[in-house]
């Protein structure tokens, strides 16, 4: 039985490795200096809301550590953890974590 706690423990923490960014975004994220707010649920949806109001997105991990955002007109936003903030691809907003 002791060969085989070895190579599930490997396999265990590779997983755990593999799904930080993803278990770090649940829960809702603001812009700074904007009025966006982005929750991630566990299921890989989730909603944004804005001045505009409210909308639907779809998310998933990609193997690079980023975040890619797709939203219902088939946009898709891309974020990377940079410590405890959210940083979007391509510009100079900031998310932090509101809950």
């Amino acid at each position: 039985m002791k060969p085989y706690i070895l190579p599930v423990l490997i396999s265990l923490l590779t997983a755990a490795g593999c799904s930080e960014p993803e278990s770090r975004i649940y829960g809702a994220w603001k812009t700074e200096g904007f009025d966006y707010v982005a929750e991630f649920s566990h299921d890989h949806t989730g909603t944004s809301t804005s001045a505009l109001g409210k909308a639907p997105f779809t998310w998933m991990t990609l193997n690079d550590g980023r975040i890619k955002i797709t939203d219902p007109l088939k946009k898709e936003i891309f974020l990377k953890f940079h410590g405890d903030v959210l940083k979007v691809d391509g510009s100079n907003l900031t998310m932090i974590r509101v809950k």
